[in-house]
């Protein structure tokens, strides 16, 4: 009877666990989104996040979307090539993945030296907890031929103010123009995934935590801003867990509240993440 109710309760455990691993796949090669979200195929605009339309005043928000919890970042500039436009180009990965379309990047997430944080051409999502990412990318640049130096290109995934961990791919040899990168996420909230130049990708995974399909970027009606020698962050309507980080990703200052607080700081700047139900927000800022 014991050894029966041990193995039941193994099986339940075994089951609960299975239940809370979810895993949820952007695939842009077949143009889907398979996993816990549920979206109508074609997933993905073809023609990918277009910059402001000709005429428009350059520096403006970038054009977004929101596709099963995936953001899609575009760029500011007028004229600039759009974000994720998909194309055909067949690519077969090392863990036996075939690729028969990709979404390429368009160049650099523009992310300032030493930061963590990209401004322009990039993804992001919220999860719940510790997760594992997965991104199949290609160099987009053929082997050189002619003579011409080969260039490396990191893909990079991070919450904003710290680095999760990199993959690169180099088009040097076959070998190295493709790469399965795979980051462990510890933390909750806002997931960042860039690069320092264009690369392409075929599909996005996530497993292990729970996604929502909401921009949590947007959501959030925090502000946050520097003044006098201070960091404010205002707005704040529920508890909040508010961190501030170097520019190097150093821990400064770490607060929970529920209403608005200012935190005295050296001149600098910084990186401030604002956590709370209502959502994540992470900005640089500039404290005089």
């Amino acid at each position: 009877m014991k050894r029966k109710l041990l193995y039941l309760t193994a099986v339940l455990l075994f089951s609960v666990g299975s239940i809370n691993a979810q895993t949820t796949t952007w695939n842009f090669s077949d143009n889907t989104v398979s996993g816990t979200v549920t979206v109508p195929s074609p997933a993905f605009p073809t023609a990918g996040v277009l910059t402001s339309a000709s005429g428009s005043t350059a520096g403006t928000s970038p054009n977004t979307i929101n596709v099963g919890g995936l953001n899609l970042y575009g760029h500011t500039a007028v004229g600039a090539s759009a974000f994720a436009a998909i194309s055909g180009n067949s690519q077969t990965f090392s863990d036996g993945y075939v690729g028969a379309n990709r979404a390429s990047t368009g160049g650099s997430s523009a992310a300032a030296t030493g930061t963590f944080l990209p401004t322009i051409r990039y993804f992001s999502f919220n999860v719940s907890g510790p997760c594992t990412v997965k991104a199949w990318i290609k160099h987009t640049t053929a082997i050189p031929t002619n003579g011409t130096v080969p260039t490396t290109r990191t893909l990079y995934v991070s919450d904003g103010a710290a680095l999760y961990g990199s993959g690169s791919v180099t088009n040097d040899v076959t070998a190295n123009l493709s790469n399965v990168v795979t980051v462990n996420v510890t933390n909750s909230g806002l997931v960042y995934i860039y690069g320092d130049s264009s690369f392409a990708v075929y599909k996005i995974e996530v497993s292990g935590a729970t996604l929502s399909t909401n921009n949590f970027q947007a959501d959030s009606k925090v502000t946050i801003f520097g003044a006098d020698g201070k960091i404010n962050v205002a707005n704040v309507t529920a508890a909040a867990k508010v961190s501030v980080y170097s520019i190097t990703g150093a821990l400064v200052k770490s607060t929970a509240t529920s209403e608005d607080v200012s935190l005295s700081v050296k001149s600098g700047v910084y990186i401030v993440k604002a956590q709370s139900e209502e959502g994540t927000k992470t900005v640089k800022v500039l404290v005089k």
